[in-house]
């Protein structure tokens, strides 16, 4: 009514770990690569000392499984060491919204309920 427009999502598209930007888009793009990946998101996730961290959720192809560590290291060859995803959830899919885009705003309300393989190795 005012001529503003709000965004509604995308805008928390960078996950900030420490004081360092990690672009959720790069990260996917390089988890997106690993064979055993049919789909990844990666969200925040509040974290009391470096105030978040990444936590890549994926949807593994048909009869493949996937770890953390797996992910982590495939990951590290190809981004910075710190960038790489913290915490991993497995899922069937991706909450998706009219136009196919991944609801990250979902995956965020899902995943803070709900327990995730994580790492907290100090780096």
């Amino acid at each position: 009514a005012d001529g503003f427009g709000a965004v509604v999502d995308r805008l928390k598209d960078v996950v900030i770990r420490g004081g360092e930007n990690v672009y959720c888009a790069m990260v996917e793009a390089a988890l997106h690569e690993h064979p055993a990946v049919a789909e990844v998101a990666v969200v925040g996730l509040k974290e009391p000392v470096r105030g978040e961290r990444g936590c890549a959720v994926v949807v593994p192809r048909p009869g493949a499984s996937v770890t953390l560590g797996e992910l982590r290291s495939f990951a590290a060859a190809r981004i910075a060491g710190f960038t790489c995803p913290e915490a991993l959830a497995i899922v069937d899919e991706l909450p998706k919204t009219a136009p196919e885009k991944i609801a990250k705003h979902e995956l965020r309300t899902a995943l803070a309920d709900r327990v995730v393989e994580t790492t907290w190795e100090a780096r």
